[in-house]
């Protein structure tokens, strides 16, 4: 259950705020839907800020938990939130077409460390579409994530200090109505977890578009 509100006070700004159930579903019985409220569940406030320059945007954002957490070392305290930027930008466009070129995003997170296995997130990405000579709406895109984890965690038990993951994709129009789009993950130090090898992840997302398909 959440609520979301938009609201557009100048040009190129826009200002967005989300309150959700702060513990969606029942952990107890993970197939089962539910909506609990109250009962120490708290709720999870967001609210972010969008401002757009011609062919780029930045957006600054805070989230915030109303109920208390465990810290890592026992406590139980309030204040698990944090804070994120995101910047977005064309960075080259095809004279023959303004609709293809290249685009890319960064991304920098700060969690509470107290609470969180993760107190810094960083990542960026490129994605170019139309890159190939008559596949003008392919989008080929290539990105990298890293977490670090929190001091306070480090000490709570053996951890490495980053996790990161790389990703290169490709998205596919097949027709009018169907898209897919392949990709490959690779991923250094699951979790954090020391021991654990990293990891190769495959993914295909499929998009149907009814509208066209039965037209």
């Amino acid at each position: 259950m959440a609520a979301r509100i938009e609201v557009e006070p100048a040009n190129n700004l826009k200002i967005r705020a989300a309150i959700l159930d702060g513990v969606p579903g029942n952990p107890d019985r993970p197939k089962r839907t539910a909506i609990n409220l109250g009962n120490g569940d708290g709720a999870l406030l967001i609210a972010e800020a969008e401002a757009s320059i011609e062919s780029a945007k930045i957006l600054f954002g805070h989230w915030r938990y109303t109920s208390d957490f465990e810290t890592w070392s026992g406590d139980i305290r309030d204040g698990n939130d944090g804070w994120y930027v995101r910047g977005e930008a064309r960075l080259l466009s095809e004279r023959e077409d303004g609709a293809q070129g290249l685009d890319g995003f960064a991304r920098y997170g700060i969690p509470e460390g107290r609470f969180n296995p993760f107190d810094t997130f960083l990542s960026g990405g490129l994605t170019y579409t139309g890159l190939f000579p008559n596949h003008d709406d392919d989008q080929i895109g290539v990105a990298i994530a890293t977490a670090f984890t929190s001091k306070q965690f480090r000490q709570f038990g053996p951890s490495l200090k980053h996790e990161t993951a790389l990703e290169l994709t490709y998205r596919k129009k097949v027709n009018d109505w169907l898209t897919v789009q392949p990709g490959l993950h690779y991923v250094m130090n699951p979790s954090a977890t020391p021991g654990t090898p990293d990891a190769v992840a495959l993914m295909l997302r499929m998009e149907v578009s009814f509208g066209e398909l039965f037209r």
